[in-house]
């Protein structure tokens, strides 16, 4: 279950009313209040650059990119998705160029559903090769930002977390997986994202639900909506910081 636990007592205790949502109810470890989500396992962003990841290799493996639409479109329109997804690639022969398929991940959930926040993040560090931490660091990590600041510049509701400075490698239970106390790291973090973007005080009317997707490679997405219409007292949906957006159109 990882981080949906905490995750999930985390937002009950600030107010919110979490419903995780999902095509699956598997849950690796402690049972979790809400077992849906969307988690699976060892996928990449995208197929090209992972050959062997193809839907029909040995491991069976796909990409994020070719399945999104088909996720959402099984759920409510989320208002936050929260996007943590890279580290498999590393396993591929095209890394270098991984940065490139995240934006394109990036714009096609954003031009799926363009009401909805996508929360963006750095990969965690990884311990089990030296060289695998170096590419994090030198071909993935630095990009990120940038690749959340120019769609933010074209009017896109994205948003920039930077989860590898929130989990340290003694939090790492494995190398690549955090143990407890990572995961309890990713919640705080993953909760921080929520609240920045949509503070628990402002959620109205009161019994609007928060629902949670997990679309996951190793650690890779997480989806935030609320099932029900939203009703501002100002009209207007939340930015990170405060209410000075647009309303989301449908």
């Amino acid at each position: 279950a990882g981080y949906r636990e905490p995750l999930y007592r985390l937002l009950v205790d600030a107010g919110y009313k979490p419903d995780f949502v999902g095509t699956l109810q598997t849950s690796a470890g402690s049972p979790v209040s809400d077992p849906d989500h969307e988690g699976h396992a060892g996928w990449v962003i995208a197929r090209d650059g992972n050959p062997d990841r193809d839907g029909g290799g040995t491991n069976g493996y796909d990409g994020l990119y070719e399945h999104v639409e088909t996720w959402l479109d099984a759920v409510e329109t989320p208002h936050i998705i929260l996007l943590h997804i890279g580290t498999n690639d590393l396993e591929g022969d095209d890394f270098a160029h991984a940065k490139d398929r995240l934006a394109r991940l990036v714009d096609r959930l954003s031009a799926l559903r363009p009401a909805t926040w996508v929360v963006v993040t750095t990969l965690l560090p990884r311990t089990d090769k030296a060289a695998y931490n170096t590419a994090i660091d030198e071909q993935f990590n630095p990009f990120v930002e940038e690749i959340v600041r120019s769609r933010r510049a074209l009017g896109r509701r994205v948003a920039f977390l930077d989860l590898h400075a929130a989990v340290s490698a003694d939090q790492l239970a494995d190398g690549v997986h955090p143990n407890d106390a990572g995961y309890a790291a990713l919640a705080q973090a993953w909760f921080g994202a929520v609240r920045a973007i949509m503070p628990s005080n402002k959620v109205a009317p009161s019994d609007a639900q928060t629902e949670l997707i997990a679309l996951t490679g190793v650690n890779a997405v997480m989806t935030t909506s609320w099932n029900t219409p939203l009703q501002w007292s100002n009209g207007r949906a939340p930015v990170p910081g405060g209410f000075d957006s647009a309303p989301a159109k449908p």
